[in-house]
């Protein structure tokens, strides 16, 4: 009989009706007895892939198959066994009650196979629906290792077809105390839960639930732990922040600690108990995990237990020597001999053979992370930089190909970024392009934090294709210059292209680190060449945003020395030449000449300093204008000349506003020089105390 897959279950609760070649109709079984619809037993019998008729599902029963008939294809049988498969098809239906539980009432899932899967009973699998030979046989009841597993025949699917309502109910949840020995415990233990965590119980009543419910799980923790609705209850009991309920079930559960942190579930307990727990208990929890380390990083969730456990609650000396048990069973054995741990330093000093070796073992327990979310964690990226700073030439180009496509999912960190710029510095070409694409879209998050931004850094140092990184970063960084310009590190990236590697503003440390990807062999574009060609990509809206934002930018300490950077004429020691369009450099000097322009109070408390007063403004206003006379083009002081006589005449107020003043006959053009003497008196600077008026008299004489 020829097979068509089974259409999904509708929202109505129906199945869809697919064709079949070949038909063998049934007896039917009606039950009158009962005024409620149900599924019929007897009348159309298929398997989950031969569906003949629709099935109505009522709400007792769930026509949905369970995830396990999902695992294989079941194969199609021949043709000349097609009543015998029939029969078995037939039984396989009449279990499917059982797998499929009720949403108004939980019910067993029951096999039909007699195949050892004693792991995964009370399951419906196509491979058991085709091959039950057990299906002739009466309902009984037999052990597989340590769990129950349940016969399912056609007798006892005829027997629930005959009963009420109430009565299969009844005669379900038998069947599953049967199954489940903790079956009545888990019923009650979730009754006093609900009562518990409801803002409806009185307190009173609320403590004698939990006195009812410890007095329950209390040594029988260790089988309740690992399911997923009776751990939820455990941790309720934590919850209560009761030091003695904590104690018992920790101590209770100490041995199983391990196991737990591996299941999907029993992790939240550790959890807990790492958060909530004190430093002794937090101690004997690591003391658990010493030797398993490398065994619980491998698991998903239990590596996620291990980060939590590695970030929050680990001083660096521990963390030292969980990172130590990955470097290779030597390591290990020491580490149980109470010796101290080699750090990643002394390694180094060790012979080049002796780092290798550590390097593979690094690579076996990095490989599987790389494809996983493990990879986002902070253990694992203090293992990649320790594996980059020991790995040889072959082995850092295979953890690179394995990585390249990652990068931003572990640059977040401070070991992270490291590796990760050790991924841009030795890639190959081909590399560093699949490297820059798996930016698109996170270069703003990327700019704005604080170690994820080095390597956009790194990029901009090693990366010769130019075209693809204004393409993807540095346009990104231009749309967006309003959000990264106000953070901090956002204003390090842009200070970074306007001037790279500015001894002036970024720290040595910083420097030094960059160096390091200095001379790579992938790296061949001349330098001065790719610091231009970025700049060029993000000068025009920089320079945009800078002119309808001077003010604000003035006034802050970061933005206002990216002004300075920007406009201010060629330094020692720049890696490269910038040059400004006359249009944009014109709108930047009249904007400054516009904050300059507003109303002067001198020591004016009750409104915001003006720029000759305030600090930053002052420095980046003075700094221009010392070094005007440099300037290719327009000049800042032909723009501050145009000002009214009595603004300039004003400054001499006050002793920074006679230094501006002096700065622009000094280094200004003739007609700054002129606008000063027409605005100020040699009577009043004689008259001032300021010792700026007197280098200003001094300065108007000589010119």
């Amino acid at each position: 009989m020829a097979l068509k897959r089974v259409s999904k279950k509708t929202t109505t609760g129906k199945v869809a009706k697919p064709t079949v070649t070949k038909k063998v109709k049934a007896k039917p079984t009606t039950d009158t007895t009962s005024p409620k619809k149900r599924v019929s037993f007897a009348q159309k019998l298929t398997h989950s892939k031969i569906i003949e008729e629709e099935v109505n599902v009522s709400q007792d029963f769930d026509a949905t198959p369970t995830k396990s008939i999902l695992k294989r294809k079941l194969p199609a049988p021949a043709d000349n066994d097609t009543p015998k498969t029939k029969k078995v098809v037939k039984v396989a239906k009449a279990a499917e009650p059982e797998a499929a539980p009720s949403k108004s009432e939980e019910t067993p899932k029951e096999s039909t196979s007699t195949v050892p899967a004693a792991k995964k009973t009370a399951k419906i699998s196509k491979e058991t629906a085709s091959t039950a030979p057990a299906a002739k046989k009466t309902a009984k009841i037999s052990k597989a290792g340590a769990k129950t597993k349940l016969m399912v025949t056609k007798s006892v699917k005829e027997k629930l077809l005959n009963m009420s309502a109430k009565e299969r109910k009844a005669y379900l949840k038998e069947l599953k105390a049967k199954k489940k020995p903790l079956f009545e415990l888990s019923n009650e233990m979730k009754a006093l839960w609900e009562k518990i965590r409801s803002s409806k119980t009185p307190e009173a009543v609320k403590k004698e639930k939990v006195d009812r419910l410890f007095h329950l799980v209390q040594g029988k923790c260790a089988k309740l732990i690992y399911a997923h609705d009776t751990t939820r209850v455990i941790q309720c009991l934590l919850a209560t922040e009761r030091k003695d309920i904590r104690d018992v079930l920790f101590d209770e559960l100490e041995p199983e600690l391990v196991r737990m942190t591996k299941s999907a579930y029993a992790r939240y307990f550790v959890i807990r108990m790492l958060k909530y727990g004190t430093n002794e208990q937090r101690s004997r929890i690591f003391k658990a995990f010493d030797g398993h380390y490398t065994s619980i990083f491998r698991v998903v969730w239990a590596s996620g237990v291990l980060e939590r456990a590695y970030s929050d609650y680990c001083s660096a000396a521990r963390r030292h020597t969980i990172i130590a048990e990955f470097y290779g069973p030597e390591y290990v054995f020491l580490k149980k001999t109470g010796a101290q741990m080699p750090t990643i330093q002394d390694i180094q000093a060790l012979p080049r053979p002796k780092q290798i070796a550590v390097a593979e073992s690094l690579f076996e327990h990095l490989e599987g992370a790389v494809a996983k979310e493990t990879i986002k964690h902070s253990v694992c990226h203090k293992l990649l930089l320790d594996y980059f700073t020991l790995c040889s030439k072959e082995q850092r180009a295979e953890m690179i190909d394995a990585l390249k496509e990652r990068v931003p999912f572990f640059c977040h960190t401070r070991e992270g970024s490291r590796a990760a710029m050790h991924c841009v510095w030795f890639s190959t070409p081909k590399e560093r392009k699949i490297i820059v694409k798996s930016f698109r879209d996170l270069v703003v998050n990327s700019a704005k934090d604080e170690f994820a931004h080095r390597v956009l850094l790194a990029i901009f140092d090693s990366v010769d294709d130019t075209v693809l990184v204004n393409k993807i970063i540095t346009k990104d960084l231009g749309n967006f210059l309003g959000d990264i310009i106000n953070e901090k590190f956002g204003q390090w990236v842009l200070h970074y292209i306007v001037f790279p590697r500015d001894y002036r503003f970024f720290l040595k440390g910083t420097l030094e680190m960059l160096k390091q990807g200095d001379g790579n062999e992938h790296t061949v574009k001349d330098a001065a060449v790719r610091y231009q060609q970025i700049f060029d990509g993000i000068k025009k809206p920089l320079l945009t945003y800078m002119a309808a934002n001077m003010r604000t930018m003035l006034f802050n300490k970061l933005q206002s020395v990216l002004v300075l950077n920007i406009l201010e004429p060629p330094v020692d020691n720049e890696p490269f030449e910038r040059v400004i369009d006359d249009e944009d450099k014109i709108a930047c000097f009249k904007a400054i000449a516009e904050v300059v322009g507003e109303d002067f109070v001198p020591y004016n408390l009750e409104s915001e300093s003006h720029i000759i007063e305030a600090g930053c403004a002052r420095f980046v206003l003075s700094m221009l204008l010392k070094r005007d006379a440099q300037q290719t083009g327009p000049k800042l002081s032909d723009y501050l000349a145009e000002l009214p006589a009595e603004q300039l005449a004003s400054f001499i107020a006050v002793n920074n506003g006679c230094f501006v003043l002096r700065n622009m006959v000094t280094s200004g053009s003739a007609k700054a020089k002129e606008a000063v003497k027409n605005a100020v008196t040699v009577k009043a600077l004689k008259k001032s105390p300021h010792i700026g008026a007197q280098h200003l008299l001094t300065e108007i004489s000589k010119a």
